[in-house]
C-alpha cells in the first residue's frame, strides 16, 4: 500500500469522524439531563408563578414563589444571594462531616484536621483550657496569671503581635497590619498599617456602652472568674488560700481596664473624623521608628513577611494621628500592663469557645 492510499484513508477516516460528531449533535438531545441540570430547572419552575401576566409584572412572574420554596431565612427574608451562600455552606457541611481519606484533596485534608476535632466533645472536655493556655505560654505568657515568673524584658509589641498571629488569636488589638501583593508586579508588597477597629468580644461593653458601675462591676468579675479557670481553680470565691491572688488579679485587671478605656478613646476619635488627608502616608521604616518608637518596626515586618521578601521602601500609614497620639499613652504604661490587655484581648478572643 503505497503512501497516497495511507492518506485517503486517513482523510476519510476524519471525515467519518466529524460526520458522526455531528449527526450526534444535531439527532441528540439538545438539553442537560443530568440530575444536577434537573434539580436547577425544577428549582427555577417551582420559584415562577405562572399565573402572573410576565407583561403585567414580570417579577413576580419569575420570583414569586422563590420565598416560599428555599429553607433559609434571614431575618425573616428570603434571598438568592443567602440562599446560595447557605447551600454552599450545606455542602462544606456534608464535606466535613465525612471522616478523613487518603482520596482527599489536600486543602480538604487540611479543613478535616482543624474542623472534625470541634466534634469531638469528649475530647474537648478532657482537655478543658489547656489548649488556650498552651496558646498563651507559646506567646510569651500571661503576667497577670504568672505573677513574678513573667518577664518584663522579655517583652516587646512588635514580637508579641507577631506570636499572637502565629499561635492562632487574631490580635491586632493596638494596631492593625496587612500585606497586599502588588498585582502588576507579584514580586512586590504594599504593607499598611492602621489604627484597629474593636471586635465583637464578650467584656467590650466596658467601652461601647456609656460608663456604669453595674457594667464595670460586672466585667470585671467575668474576668476574674476567666483567669481562675486559667488556673483551673473554678471554686476560688470559696477557698480562702486564693484570696491574695484574687485581689492581685483584680488590681492588675483594674490598671489594664484604665488602659484599655483610654487607648480606645484614640480609636474612636481617628474613626469619627476619618480625615481624608490622613488615609495614605507613605513612610520610611527609619521615619516611623523615630515617630512611633513603641514597636521595632522592622523586626516586625522582617517576621511577618516570607522570608523570601524584600521588606519595602516605605510603609503606608494610615492614621498617623492616631499613632502619633498613642505614643505618650504607651511609653507611660508599663509592659506588664500592656502585656495583660493584649493578653485579656487574646483570651476574651478564645472564650468564644471554651468548653
Amino acid at each position: 500500500m503505497n503512501i497516497v492510499v495511507k492518506y485517503i484513508i486517513l482523510v476519510l477516516f476524519i471525515i467519518v469522524l466529524v460526520s458522526a460528531g455531528i449527526l450526534i449533535a444535531i439527532l441528540g438531545p439538545n438539553r442537560c439531563v443530568r440530575k444536577a441540570c434537573i434539580r436547577k430547572a425544577n428549582f427555577i419552575h417551582n420559584s415562577m408563578n405562572v399565573e402572573i401576566d410576565p407583561c403585567e409584572d414580570f417579577y413576580k412572574f419569575a420570583c414569586d414563589n422563590f420565598s416560599n420554596i428555599v429553607a433559609y431565612r434571614k431575618a425573616g427574608v428570603a434571598s438568592v444571594l443567602d440562599h446560595i451562600v447557605y447551600d454552599i455552606n450545606e455542602v462544606i457541611h456534608q464535606l466535613t462531616k465525612v471522616p478523613l481519606r487518603v482520596t482527599d484533596d489536600r486543602i480538604l485534608k487540611i479543613v478535616k484536621k482543624i474542623y472534625q476535632p470541634c466534634l469531638d466533645t469528649t475530647l474537648i472536655s478532657l482537655q478543658s483550657v489547656q489548649p488556650l493556655w498552651d496558646a498563651v505560654w507559646s506567646v510569651g505568657g500571661f503576667p497577670v496569671v504568672d505573677g513574678d515568673r513573667w518577664r518584663e524584658a522579655d517583652f516587646e509589641l512588635g514580637h508579641f503581635e507577631y506570636k499572637s498571629r502565629k499561635n492562632g488569636f487574631t490580635s491586632q488589638h493596638i494596631f492593625q497590619s496587612s500585606i497586599t501583593q502588588d498585582s502588576k508586579q507579584p514580586s512586590r508588597f504594599s504593607v499598611h498599617i492602621r489604627p484597629p477597629k474593636y471586635p465583637t468580644l464578650p467584656g467590650n461593653e466596658i467601652i461601647t456602652n456609656p460608663y456604669t458601675q453595674k457594667i464595670h462591676r460586672n466585667y470585671d468579675s467575668f474576668i476574674v472568674r476567666l483567669m481562675f479557670l486559667l488556673l483551673k481553680n473554678e471554686d476560688y470565691e470559696r477557698n480562702p488560700a486564693l484570696k491574695d491572688t484574687k485581689e492581685r488579679f483584680e488590681k492588675e485587671l483594674g490598671e489594664t481596664t484604665i488602659f484599655k478605656i483610654e487607648l480606645n478613646k484614640y480609636q474612636r476619635a481617628f474613626w469619627a473624623e476619618q480625615d481624608p488627608t490622613d488615609i495614605h502616608n507613605p513612610m520610611t521604616l527609619e521615619r516611623m521608628q523615630n515617630q512611633f518608637p513603641y514597636v521595632e518596626w522592622k523586626e516586625f515586618f522582617k517576621r511577618m513577611l516570607p522570608q523570601s521578601t524584600k521588606l519595602p521602601d516605605k510603609i503606608v500609614v494610615v492614621g498617623t494621628s492616631y499613632f502619633k497620639a498613642i505614643k505618650d499613652l504607651l511609653l507611660k504604661t508599663s509592659k506588664r500592663t500592656i502585656a495583660n490587655f493584649l493578653m485579656l484581648e487574646n483570651c476574651l478572643e478564645a472564650s468564644l469557645f471554651l468548653p
